[in-house]
């Protein structure tokens, strides 16, 4: 009989988590991967595919003491109810989608609000009076959308200008009612408007500092990794990828982001890696874009609530990767001993 601490993953379908075999190994796991239609609610048991350390083996299983919750999405149902059976915070990554608006309300309301670009929730004539004060500024939608719908918007003396993609207006307008008519066309009320940055460059190109903070073996948030996005040249946001650098080069490279504290960006991600899980719920992992503007000002820009792990495959440093993967994985087994 097995004396592997089981460690479950709910996901949206049942397969193989390549990423996660030899850390679930290094840490003498069982990893179940389940569905919500793999759950025996009646016997409180579990169909679903397990690693033994050399081959995925489906299986029925106990309830796992603790959850790894891998579905794209607010808080789901099965969430709630699991934690009936095995206990509050058993489950961590209540929420993975996380809504922009919310987000910013919460690190408003903190010590965090100095760093939070001013925002507001889309409407017209909000956006009229915002470009009076800001004569640029970003629109994107409330959800992440993987930067496909983000635009930048600006008036210069008369002339109103939409942005998609690039530096090079998609549409000029002499008039704000021909401006957001065309807008009424391509976004909505749940977009935001947001404050445009200047952000600092390297090689010629905007970049931003994704750090991925995620819960320890010790149940403490820490930096597993950092990373720079460097958008291509013609771009005014780094969602577009050109090229990915280790974090420390960027900052190290740009001139006007040297007189930056790497240890200051870092206490900035845990601080709203902290605040976001006293207003959300149980976590453990999240990604945190903060930008540096030309002034050498730090912000935060953007919180995923599901990293994209792989994304440090382009550091090529296996250490490090092995790292991001085991780190939920040692958080859960932590979990289990609570």
């Amino acid at each position: 009989m097995s004396n592997k601490t089981v460690i479950g993953l709910l996901s949206p379908y049942l397969a193989p988590f390549r990423a996660y075999e030899h850390p679930a190994t290094n840490l003498n796991l069982d990893l179940i991967v389940f569905t919500e239609h793999n759950i025996l609610w009646k016997t409180g048991q579990v169909d679903g595919l397990v690693w033994e350390g050399t081959d995925w083996v489906k299986k029925r299983k106990p309830l796992p003491k603790s959850i790894y919750n891998r579905y794209y999405g607010a808080k789901p149902k099965t969430v709630t109810r699991l934690e009936t059976i095995i206990g509050d915070n058993k489950i961590f990554n209540h929420v993975t989608h996380l809504d922009k608006w919310q987000v910013h309300q919460t690190l408003s309301k903190s010590s965090l609000a100095p760093f939070i670009p001013t925002t507001e929730r889309y409407e017209p004539h909000h956006l009229i009076m915002f470009l009076e004060k800001h004569p640029r500024a970003i629109i994107k939608p409330t959800r992440g959308r993987l930067g496909i719908q983000i635009y930048l918007v600006e008036k210069e003396k008369q002339e109103y200008r939409i942005y998609h993609g690039t530096k090079y207006p998609i549409f000029t307008y002499q008039t704000k009612e021909e401006f957001l008519k065309r807008l009424e066309k391509i976004v909505d009320s749940d977009f935001l408007i947001q404050q445009y940055l200047p952000l600092s460059q390297v090689e010629g190109r905007i970049f931003d500092l994704r750090f991925l903070v995620q819960k320890n073996g010790e149940g403490l948030w820490c930096i597993s990794g950092i990373l720079s996005r460097l958008a291509p040249k013609y771009g005014y946001i780094t969602n577009l990828v050109q090229k990915i650098i280790p974090g420390k080069d960027a900052l190290q490279t740009s001139p006007t982001t040297r007189s930056v504290s790497i240890h200051t960006l870092e206490k900035l991600s845990l601080q709203a890696a902290a605040v976001l899980e006293s207003s959300f719920g149980s976590l453990g992992e999240l990604s945190i874009d903060l930008g540096v503007d030309i002034q050498g000002y730090p912000w935060i820009i953007e919180i995923n609530g599901k990293p994209m792990k792989n994304m440090f495959e382009a550091l090529r440093d296996s250490v490090l990767l092995e790292k991001v993967y085991e780190m939920p994985l040692a958080y859960a087994q932590f979990l289990t001993q609570k």
